[in-house]
């Protein structure tokens, strides 16, 4: 559960400004709720069952992303990567994952493409 925290570490202010709960399922049994622009409890563990978007991920592709080797758009092809619910919010979550030093920055823009 660190790995989450850590992807908005960068972009606080961003992160703040945001609003929507994103619940990241990883692999069968692991499920993450994020909480956008709330200080409190921004990442708890299972899943929020009222979340604007869900996004899942196999447990390899997860690991990927979070190393910067995933190849986003081959992931998505091969249903690694899926979406269900708010597109905006996914698209806000791609910008919000972009920082300048990451490797997310091309992935994730080849995710919302």
């Amino acid at each position: 559960m660190t790995a989450l925290p850590q992807l908005f570490s960068k972009r606080t202010e961003a992160f703040l400004t945001a609003a929507g709960t994103i619940v990241f399922h990883i692999g069968d049994s692991d499920s993450y709720t994020v909480r956008m622009g709330d200080t409190s409890e921004p990442v708890s563990e299972g899943a929020d069952e009222a979340s604007d978007l869900q996004v899942f991920f196999t447990s390899d592709a997860f690991q990927g992303l979070m190393n910067g080797t995933l190849n986003v758009k081959e992931a998505v092809q091969s249903e690694q990567i899926r979406s269900e619910g708010d597109g905006d919010l996914f698209s806000a979550l791609g910008h919000l994952l972009q920082a300048p030093t990451s490797g997310l920055n091309a992935r994730i823009g080849q995710m919302m493409g």
